[in-house]
């Protein structure tokens, strides 16, 4: 998304003799920004969307199309650019690769156009491990007006690409609860397996009461094979689950995932 300039001069507001507090002043001003933001015409130039938003090749299927449909109103420029992903201790890593490719790498498109573009893979699938990589499509803005002193936001949409192994691979997670001593709880995914886990919510109960909730998280992520993900979860009273037994059940893509694991305390 492009968006064009916005001035918001510096102005003080007052209610009757009462001057707005810090929080409150800061709470409209945002609120104007985002009616700004979302207003059409002036206020947004072109945006874009992509289908679909995610890409699987194989020995057998060593390419795929997207459509990037221009939903804006007026004309973007959007480059492209593949990029390998991998996992190392906890965080993504994105390194430039030759392995996968799509064309055009740069095009233009006209308000309410669309652009095929083409995914292939220039190397072999593993024999046995899934292989991960990184898609952008970013919008390449327009010079500013010689007056520009607003700000411009281009938009930037990555989409996950997965080669197949030559076997069948699979996910296997594993859940490693630990109590901190701050009262939180970190909650580490260990995929075992040999293939990705998309994970997009879970929730965790003591063993012996399955149906009480002892902390939940709504959070959206991504495991990649041999690798694990932590993520930081403020559960309700520790006495629930005194014996340190849990259950913990997760949504991924692949369907439900349901894990005992046990809760172990602060170093």
């Amino acid at each position: 998304m492009l968006v064009r300039p916005v001035n918001l001069a510096c102005f003080a507001m007052k209610a009757g003799r009462k001057i707005l507090t810090q929080r409150t002043l800061a709470r409209r001003i945002f609120s104007f920004v985002c009616l700004l933001l979302s207003l059409s015409g002036a206020s947004q130039a072109g945006s874009f969307n992509v289908n679909p938003v995610r890409v699987e090749l194989s020995a057998k299927e060593r390419s795929a199309v997207l459509r990037v449909e221009n939903n804006g109103d007026a004309a973007v420029t959007i480059q492209l650019q593949s990029m390998a992903w991998s996992q190392e201790l906890g965080k993504d890593k994105l390194a430039a690769t030759r392995d996968v490719i799509a064309t055009p790498s740069i095009f233009k498109l006209k308000a309410g156009a669309t652009q095929i573009v083409r995914v292939g893979m220039l190397r072999n699938a593993d024999p046995q491990r899934e292989l991960s990589y990184r898609l952008f499509l970013e919008e390449i803005p327009p010079p500013p007006a010689p007056d520009f002193k607003g700000l411009q936001v281009a938009l930037r949409i990555g989409l996950p690409i997965f080669i197949q192994p030559v076997e069948t691979a699979v996910s296997q997670l594993k859940f490693l609860p630990k109590r901190l001593a701050d009262g939180q709880m970190q909650l580490t995914l260990v995929n075992q397996g040999l293939a990705h886990s998309q994970i997009f919510g879970l929730k965790v109960f003591p063993a012996a009461k399955p149906d009480a909730v002892f902390a939940a998280s709504m959070i959206s992520l991504y495991v990649l094979p041999g690798q694990e993900r932590s993520l930081l979860m403020r559960p309700g009273d520790f006495s629930q689950a005194a014996d340190g037994q849990l259950l913990i059940k997760a949504q991924t893509r692949a369907g439900p995932v349901e894990s005992h694991a046990t809760l172990v305390g602060p170093d």
